[in-house]
């Protein structure tokens, strides 16, 4: 038979466990926004769009704008 101490610690692994897969499809969802943002960005670059209008469509930072710019160049 499981002491009372046992059940608590068994239901607070579970509550972090919880948490924890809760935190991880939520920062793996982010990040695939991300990156579609980041393919949508590279879409209007190679289509002729200045990174002024590309970092508003896409609502990336125009730093990062910039870098994909570059990136691409580099290709």
């Amino acid at each position: 038979m499981m002491t009372n101490l046992e059940k608590a610690m068994i239901r607070l692994r579970k509550k972090h466990f919880r948490e924890g897969r809760a935190k991880g499809r939520a920062e793996g969802k982010m990040e695939g926004i991300l990156e579609g943002q980041r393919k949508t960005a590279i879409n209007l670059l190679k289509a002729g769009f200045n990174i002024e209008q590309v970092a508003q469509s896409t609502e990336l930072p125009l730093t990062e704008v910039k870098q994909l710019v570059k990136d691409l160049v580099t290709e």
